[in-house]
């Protein structure tokens, strides 16, 4: 369960049969302090078990002080945050997957140009050969006509 004080801090706590584990948080993490109240909660079972039900307020502060502020730490440094590591490096994948997106569609709308030229030199290349066609057609008929003509070269 969570309280969130002032839109600004959260204290989340969980209770187990008599025993409650509280801490506060920024209000805006949820994940890492249950993860932490969760680890601080089975640390202190696996201590103290039953005789926590028996004990008296705050009697076990100064031994598991120690613990819970070696969890604390723990849990403190993104380092050891493996789900943000994870986050991470999948944004960093999801970058490079964004950027070789970008250069395919660089190099379609390259080919895309290549096509385009190489269509352009294909019209040209049988605009020539029409061409040529028509003017051998041309030389030929002048060559003959001239054979007819009887003029000799």
């Amino acid at each position: 369960m969570t309280y969130v004080y002032d839109e600004q801090y959260a204290f989340h706590y969980i209770v187990d049969g008599r025993l409650t584990f509280l801490c506060m948080a920024d209000a805006e993490k949820r994940r890492i302090p249950f993860v932490f109240l969760d680890d601080v909660k089975n640390k202190f079972i696996a201590t103290y078990g039953d005789r926590a039900n028996s004990a008296l307020a705050l009697s076990m502060n100064e031994d598991f002080g120690r613990t819970v502020k070696k969890t604390m730490d723990y849990y403190n440094d993104p380092a050891n945050d493996a789900t943000a590591a994870a986050q991470k490096k999948l944004d960093a994948v999801k970058n490079v997957m964004v950027q070789n997106i970008d250069l395919i569609m660089e190099r379609g709308e390259k080919m895309d140009l290549l096509v385009d030229k190489t269509e352009q030199m294909q019209q040209n290349a049988q605009q020539f050969k029409k061409t040529s066609q028509q003017l051998k057609d041309t030389l030929w008929c002048k060559k003959v006509g001239e054979g007819r003509t009887g003029r000799v070269h």
